[in-house]
């Protein structure tokens, strides 16, 4: 006979005391991950009822901030003119003619010889101070001028002294030929209160670069090569046009205050003989009816998961995570009675159920906007039709949000409920199952001892055996 020191079979009869008394523990593990599955299909559930009560919230608006008063607004021009609406505008149609558009004043020094110092010569170094005034507001700015700048150098100089003055003007010295270049000075906002004056307050810089009193008193004309206002009347600055034949004018191109809700953005100019171009405002059908097709999907989102976790397979007798729990399954009951019942306090002859505007409910509860001429209708007539069905005071948007906070609200929701019932029960399973395997591996532990023990005792009377052969 030979001694028995190899331990792997030791450790394998361990391993299968070991599974065999752990069934029990095991079973808990099973229970546990029906839990934890549980958790997870809660917190899904929860997910896809926030994303759709939050849709609801949003339907359930009234007054200038409801999302069913939303309009749009359609030119027959739109190169020439376009326009939008926000939720106080008025349907209607308008006759809009575009005769000048709002423009940047504009100022130009006479033509210099970049390379010349003509500017210095004239002028004299140090430095030299100039006002610049834009819609009443002063601003004095230093030029520093040195012996033997060229007049390249003096514009560039004026350039960056305006620009960083903070006067609302933008300046730039523009290369109009090879060896040429001009000052040129343009208000940053259009309209007449925008005009540019200048003034010296030391020195006759402005002077020497053409800007003389008459020219700037006078606004005259800037020409290739001379000095002055591309506009030479401040009213060129501001546009004009007419609105419904009412003579307007602006010093924006952006116009917000003449029709109201409606933001009127002018591009181009007609001719005399141009017809007007019409604006017709209407109730933005498409934004609506996306917003309703959102409901729609987020409410089938929700519904479709609950009726799957809540289902029953009587041939596999498999139960899914919320099978055969009440609440789930009276909230599933409540979910499809809601999208399927009439709205009560609606005007008289208006839509009281989602199928009078096109929205069908299926056999398992979704819903589909299968009506679109019926949708479509209904807008055409007045949008309160189809707004009263979700936003009234018992409108479906109203009583969905209400029915969702009743399973998610934080504090007394009944998903919250379930999640902490769940969580503790896993808790209580975690800790079975930690005292449970504590216990095992002690007995494990002392039956592998033991073993140990037996399996040295027997390599011991085997040595002893030998040893009694050989003296024989």
């Amino acid at each position: 006979m030979s001694s028995v020191s190899d331990t792997s079979s030791v450790d394998q009869l361990v391993a299968q005391y070991r599974a065999s008394k752990r069934k029990p523990a095991a079973v808990l593990e099973v229970k546990k991950a029906a839990l934890n599955m549980r958790l997870a299909v809660l917190a899904d559930l929860k997910t896809k009822l926030k994303t759709l009560k939050t849709t609801a919230d949003d339907l359930k608006k009234t007054g200038t901030i409801s999302k069913f008063n939303t309009f749009s607004v359609e030119s027959t021009d739109a190169a020439t003119a376009t326009a939008t609406a926000t939720t106080s505008a008025l349907v209607g149609t308008h006759a809009l003619k575009i005769s000048r558009l709002a423009k940047n004043d504009t100022l130009l020094s006479d033509r210099v010889t970049s390379t010349s110092t003509s500017i210095i010569t004239a002028e004299g170094a140090g430095t030299k101070s100039i006002r610049l005034t834009v819609d009443g507001v002063d601003t004095d700015v230093n030029v520093e001028l040195v012996a033997g700048d060229t007049n390249e150098t003096v514009l560039g100089k004026v350039v960056n002294a305006v620009n960083n003055s903070g006067a609302k003007i933008t300046a730039s010295s523009v290369g109009d030929t090879k060896a040429t270049n001009k000052l040129v000075l343009i208000s940053k906002t259009s309209g007449a209160s925008n005009a540019i004056s200048l003034s010296n307050l030391s020195g006759t810089l402005l002077d020497n670069l053409g800007l003389t009193d008459s020219v700037l008193s006078g606004r005259t004309a800037s020409g290739t090569s001379t000095a002055g206002y591309a506009h030479t009347s401040t009213s060129e600055l501001n546009s004009s046009f007419t609105v419904d034949g009412i003579e307007i004018e602006k010093e924006v191109n952006t116009v917000t205050d003449v029709l109201k809700g409606v933001t009127l953005t002018l591009k181009g100019v007609q001719k005399e003989s141009d017809v007007p171009l019409t604006l017709s405002v209407n109730v933005n059908k498409t934004a609506i009816k996306d917003k309703v097709q959102k409901f729609i999907t987020d409410y089938n989102g929700a519904l479709s998961y609950i009726n799957t976790k809540t289902q029953y397979d009587s041939l596999t007798n498999t139960r899914e995570a919320l099978s055969g729990d009440a609440i789930f399954s009276s909230f599933r009951y409540n979910l499809r009675n809601l999208a399927a019942s009439k709205v009560t306090g609606i005007t008289p002859g208006n839509p009281t159920l989602l199928s009078d505007i096109g929205i069908t409910v299926g056999r398992d509860g979704t819903l589909s906007l299968t009506g679109n001429d019926t949708f479509d209708d209904m807008l055409n007539g007045s949008v309160d039709k189809v707004e009263g069905l979700f936003n009234s005071s018992s409108g479906i948007a109203n009583k969905l949000s209400d029915l969702i906070d009743s399973m998610t609200n934080s504090s007394k929701g009944k998903i919250i409920a379930a999640k902490d019932n769940a969580d503790a029960q896993v808790l209580t399973l975690t800790n079975r199952i930690t005292r449970f395997d504590t216990t095992l591996d002690r007995h494990v532990q002392k039956y592998r001892s033991d073993f140990l023990r037996l399996q040295a005792a027997y390599n011991q009377i085997l040595s002893q055996q030998q040893t009694i052969a050989t003296i024989m």
